[in-house]
């Protein structure tokens, strides 16, 4: 819905974005996506392209139409939606509707020898397969967007589509499995007002979970920002790839996170017990900033209710690690108004 000009001038202009993805499904209900359709989007994103100063991507959204919504209780749910994206304009439509790329496994076969990431998204609403992981391609994870958030089941204050849910596809599903993926927000609007209630009758469709769209502007409901030392596309591919970025639900919340003086997305050993540092800087009061070690949370600050602060800050030791194991840490940050943010893990392992 809507046209390709109206997204990116709505992102690079009206909401001062520096980068943006138009991500098209490449097959839904029978329609599939031509390639001259595609390049004609990555002609546009060239078009609004000017580095340094904003930067369009090139990529689509590989589709398995087996999605939850389509599925009824008990149903295989299918190996749902992942984003591809590429740095340069020569990489290839792999697409569902193929099938040589009809599963999660063949995609993955398909991009094993390009410079690609693949990004599973709503990952415990559509589905996905974990068993299907390539960690040269799924480097990071979308953990929120217009859809809720699918960080683990019951998740709060953003919820998820209530339609149906699978906790075995969550986030921390996939970490739990020794998975190293960063995190990303993503708004997924595709323009469509359906994404959000009309303020008319929304407490009923909230109540009822019957509400798609956890905000009424469905194109902000997700952000990553991603920690770059410049503004281009193979810059930002980089570091996406070496997952030094974050997710919020929408909002510009500035998240500082490190373990030992390394960034979110490392990889580190370490000779003593980590140092954990954090600097939040909230668009509204900080209800919460909370450390979650290896899926539980294991530390953190909270204010009263009407006293959160714009900015936090903590260091700390975990002085439970012991010589020999290995954890990962990320943040999770919580506003009084509701909205989030989540550091990418950094994993840790004390020889």
């Amino acid at each position: 819905v809507g046209d390709i000009d109206e997204l990116y001038h709505r992102y690079r202009d009206f909401y001062r974005y520096d980068f943006a993805a138009l991500t098209d499904h490449d097959f839904l209900d029978g329609i599939e996506l031509s390639p001259s359709e595609l390049k004609m989007m990555w002609n546009h994103a060239d078009r609004y392209t000017e580095e340094g100063s904003f930067v369009a991507w090139y990529g689509y959204e590989w589709t398995s139409p087996a999605i939850a919504v389509h599925a009824t209780e008990g149903d295989t749910v299918g190996e749902g939606h992942r984003h591809v994206l590429y740095p340069t304009p020569d990489g290839p439509l792999i697409s569902y509707g193929r099938p040589e790329s009809n599963t999660g496994a063949k995609l993955l076969q398909r991009l094993r020898n390009l410079r690609a990431l693949v990004i599973p998204h709503h990952t415990s609403w559509s589905g996905t397969d974990w068993d299907a992981h390539d960690p040269r391609l799924q480097r990071v994870v979308e953990i929120v967007s217009t859809h809720g958030r699918f960080e683990y089941p019951g998740n709060k204050p953003i919820g998820y589509r209530r339609d149906h849910i699978h906790p075995d596809k969550s986030v921390l599903a996939a970490l739990d499995r020794g998975y190293k993926l960063g995190f990303v927000g993503g708004s997924d609007s595709h323009g469509l007002r359906w994404h959000a209630i009309e303020l008319e009758g929304r407490a009923e469709h909230i109540a009822s979970g019957t509400r798609v769209g956890w905000k009424e502007d469905a194109y902000r409901t997700g952000m990553t920002a991603i920690l770059s030392e410049e503004l281009t596309r193979e810059a930002l591919f980089d570091s996406l790839y070496a997952r030094r970025c974050y997710a919020t639900s929408g909002v510009p919340i500035f998240l500082d996170f490190r373990v030992d003086d390394q960034i979110m997305g490392s990889v580190i050993t370490v000779g003593g017990q980590p140092k954990l540092t954090a600097l939040v800087e909230g668009t509204g009061a900080i209800r919460s900033i909370e450390v979650v070690r290896s899926g539980n949370t294991f530390a953190g600050l909270q204010s009263q209710p009407g006293e959160g602060l714009l900015r936090m800050s903590f260091e700390l030791e975990d002085t439970t690690l012991i010589p020999g194991e290995s954890a990962y840490y990320y943040l999770r940050v919580t506003q009084e108004d509701g909205n989030m943010a989540w550091s990418s893990p950094i994993w840790v392992t004390y020889e």
